[in-house]
């Protein structure tokens, strides 16, 4: 996570009531004379998923949603299953814009005009006056791809087996955060001095590492959370050490 990048918008508090209020989100000033931002209930209402899937054996989509789902309103319109959408790929360099379309789903994110900053995988979030405390609400009944809860063990995995290891790439920079764990969906990051543009770093397309480690899956190739058969597991994938594997597995 860079701490340098460019800053798309400052923040107009008249601005960002209309926008996340036509978008579903309710904005508060908290006690503290910091801000919330909470996405309101979705509608009752039937959910579709793609033909492709329908014979594929998965429980029902409602089944498979959180309790209080996001619905994004469409930019232009309600798109169509089907069809072909012609592209290009020629290297490892054009994996930005996987992040930027099929794999942008980070804590927070852009809205669809790329002006405000909005809840994404976590159900609402609140800053601190000071720009220290960032406290996040994730999704009940929020699941991975496999069907596993996503939860805030989720968050504690990655704090801990990647920006513990400095050696995994992922920089917190020079101003790290504590991370304090409130229950199973509510977690909140602490800086030891004001970080006024983090969502606005959590908001960079492959730049969230909360959202991407799957604890119940990862930790096997973790030398802190197997200790009985990693060594088994690096020799049988042929990687020089178990953070190569791990690496290779989750990065």
């Amino acid at each position: 996570m860079s701490k340098n990048f460019p800053v798309r918008t400052s923040y107009s508090r008249r601005r960002f009531l209309q926008v996340s209020g036509a978008m579903g989100f309710t904005v508060v000033a908290t006690a503290n004379g910091g801000y919330a931002v909470a996405q309101t209930p979705a509608a009752a209402g039937s959910y579709a998923q793609s033909p492709l899937f329908d014979e594929q054996g998965l429980p029902p989509v409602e089944e498979r949603l959180p309790a209080n789902p996001l619905v994004v309103q469409p930019h232009e319109s309600v798109g169509r299953y089907g069809g072909t959408w012609r592209t290009a790929m020629i290297g490892g360099q054009d994996t930005p814009w996987l992040d930027r379309t099929v794999g942008y789903e980070n804590l927070v994110r852009w809205d669809p005009e790329w002006s405000e900053i909005i809840p994404n995988i976590a159900e609402s979030f609140e800053v601190s006056e000071d720009a220290r405390a960032y406290t996040f609400r994730l999704r009940a009944g929020h699941k991975w791809s496999d069907g596993a809860p996503f939860t805030t063990a989720d968050i504690q995995f990655a704090f801990d087996a990647v920006l513990g290891y400095p050696e995994m790439g992922v920089s917190i920079g020079d101003n790290p955060p504590m991370l304090e764990v409130v229950d199973d969906q509510e977690f909140v990051i602490t800086f030891e001095r004001p970080n006024g543009l983090y969502l606005q770093q959590l908001c960079r397309p492959g730049t969230d590492p909360w959202t991407v480690y799957p604890k119940h899956y990862l930790s096997q190739f973790h030398v802190d959370f197997n200790t009985e058969t990693l060594e088994q597991l690096v020799e049988e994938a042929g990687e020089p050490s178990w953070l190569e594997l791990f690496m290779n597995k989750g990065i």
